[in-house]
């Protein structure tokens, strides 16, 4: 799956246009989670990340609450 990530910084060398996995997503209220390592989480929604979390439940949490941002 690759996605885009709406968090880019073009001046950034760091900073990634799009992200690529083959880990199967989490699938929440219609959001799809990714786990990128062992504590970080991206919360996908067609093909955009809207969002980035430490820990599974606080990726849950946001996307109950609707903070994206």
């Amino acid at each position: 799956m690759r996605y885009k990530n709406s968090f880019h910084q073009q001046h950034n060398i760091y900073s990634r246009e799009y992200y690529e996995t083959d880990v199967c997503p989490i699938v929440y209220k219609g959001y799809s989670i990714y786990k990128r390592s062992d504590i970080e989480y991206h919360i996908v929604k067609d093909g955009v990340c809207i969002g980035m979390n430490a820990g599974l439940n606080g990726a849950k949490d946001k996307i109950d609450r609707g903070n994206f941002r």
